[in-house]
């Protein structure tokens, strides 16, 4: 019956497999402004990052020359390991610098999304650490030069001791053979840098939607979230956790 219904409006559901804390409760609340907030996992502002607007939601904007990142300290979430793991998101380049860093878990080296110069072309790259350390896995999107000013779906792979690939923009995937395996560390998720603070690696433009999976997506699940251009908030496992000032993670 219409008795079931209610007319109005519902935001940020939240849904935990534990008793919140008196902290955790306030800091959804956030004095009456919200807060996307998954216990232990929201991304730290480093050094003031900003926003402007993205092709999702609002995008992260960063500035190479404030070192500007967000992070979060190592967790199963963003570990690898053993497991097979996806990322997808959207990058829009301010000003190219050598070896910026979309996202980078890169101190004593796990993986990383750059864009680099090859010859006189703007390329993405995707690194892996070998987990017996001996050197790292990469993959070359050859078939985009990159541009100012324009905004880029990036996906990047890896099949656990198989392969790892990158594309842009839900385009052709390029592989390389990945049979060690990656490496696992404690190094921080970042986004803006390989790590926070690291200058020569630092990203000058904006992020959006950056995703994280533990499972290779498929070519349906990659289209989706490219969504013909503009893009989807979509998370195939059904598990969606937001996090603060529009940029979130599907883990």
């Amino acid at each position: 019956s219409l008795t079931e219904f209610w007319n109005g409006r519902a935001d940020e559901i939240g849904i935990w497999k534990k008793v919140l804390t008196a902290q955790e409760r306030t800091d959804l609340y956030n004095g009456g402004n919200g807060n996307s907030y998954l216990p232990g996992r929201n991304l730290t502002d480093n050094n003031t990052v900003t926003q402007k607007p993205g092709v999702v939601a609002d995008a992260a904007e960063f500035v190479a020359l404030n070192t500007e990142t967000l992070s979060v300290v190592d967790n199963d979430d963003v570990s690898v390991g053993t497991s097979p793991f996806s990322f997808t998101g959207w990058f829009y380049i301010d000003l190219f610098l050598a070896g910026s860093a979309v996202i980078g878990k890169w101190d004593t080296t796990e993986y990383a999304v750059q864009f680099d110069l090859n010859g006189a072309n703007q390329r993405l790259f995707f690194y892996l650490r070998k987990t017996d350390d001996s050197g790292n896995y990469f993959v070359e999107v050859t078939s985009v030069n990159l541009a100012l000013a324009t905004w880029y779906f990036f996906y990047a792979y890896h099949s656990y001791g198989v392969e790892i690939g990158a594309s842009i923009n839900n385009g052709t995937i390029v592989t390389s053979a990945a049979t060690v395996g990656g490496k696992d560390t404690t190094d921080p998720f970042t986004l803006g840098a390989l790590r926070p603070g690291h200058a020569a690696s630092s990203f000058t433009g904006r992020i959006d939607n950056i995703t994280f999976h533990k499972k290779v997506l498929s070519a349906q699940e990659v289209s989706d979230l490219y969504n013909g251009g503009s893009g989807n908030s979509y998370n195939p496992a059904g598990t969606c956790t937001l996090l603060s000032k529009g940029y979130h993670m599907l883990l």
